[in-house]
């Protein structure tokens, strides 16, 4: 069995197999004209104007098929870098610098803040960690470096904790690096990856995101 890994290769065997078949198929009309004292002149020119009806439908559906890839690939950079607070409906934008201070005043104090005061040996920025109900954000300097979220009262772009994994997938690509515990997709204008991790019903139970300043 022939197996076809995308559009294009399926599109360029089936037309040769078109082509060949439209060739027995003149030679069998020829004879049957000459046969039958038919003008081979008008009937040619009848057959190359439905040939090319043909091959204008087919072209047609390629083009629309190219044309819904395209906007299939634009619904997937359709999520904003937002955490949304789903009660209050407040939210931050984790994909440019922001401060506690920011964060504290969008989803009010936290249950606990942790904080590093001095940059380690390595340069790298002091981390604060705030802890929420469901929510925990790391922040390296200025930048928010890992995002998790545990219940329902939080929010990344269009995703929380109860979805389907599938809706997901139809928004996000997966990435290429793999974790044994969560699912990776891409996050569009991020560096970093969104993650999720999901029960036996395919429902996200944790999500996240990682890295996003790196």
């Amino acid at each position: 069995m022939i197996k076809f890994t995308n559009f294009n290769q399926f599109y360029e065997l089936f037309s040769l197999f078109l082509l060949m078949q439209i060739g027995n198929f003149f030679h069998s009309l020829t004879l049957v004209a000459i046969l039958n004292n038919i003008n081979l002149k008008k009937m040619r020119t009848l057959l190359l104007f439905v040939l090319f009806l043909i091959f204008s439908s087919c072209r047609k559906e390629k083009t629309e098929d190219i044309i819904s890839v395209s906007e299939n690939l634009i619904k997937k950079t359709e999520i904003e870098a937002k955490l949304i607070a789903v009660k209050s409906n407040k939210s931050i934008d984790f994909s440019n610098q922001i401060t506690t201070q920011k964060i504290t005043s969008e989803f009010g104090k936290p249950i606990t803040i942790e904080k590093e005061n001095l940059s380690d040996l390595y340069g790298a920025e002091p981390w604060t960690i705030l802890k929420y109900n469901g929510l925990e954000i790391v922040l390296e300097g200025d930048f928010i470096s890992e995002i998790t979220v545990s219940n329902e009262d939080w929010k990344i772009g269009d995703f929380k904790v109860g979805d389907k994994e599938s809706k997901i997938l139809t928004k996000l690509e997966r990435a290429e690096k793999k974790d044994s515990d969560y699912n990776l997709y891409l996050f569009p204008k991020l560096d970093g990856v969104f993650f999720c991790k999901t029960n036996k019903q395919d429902e996200v139970i944790k999500l996240g995101i990682s890295n996003t300043n790196f």
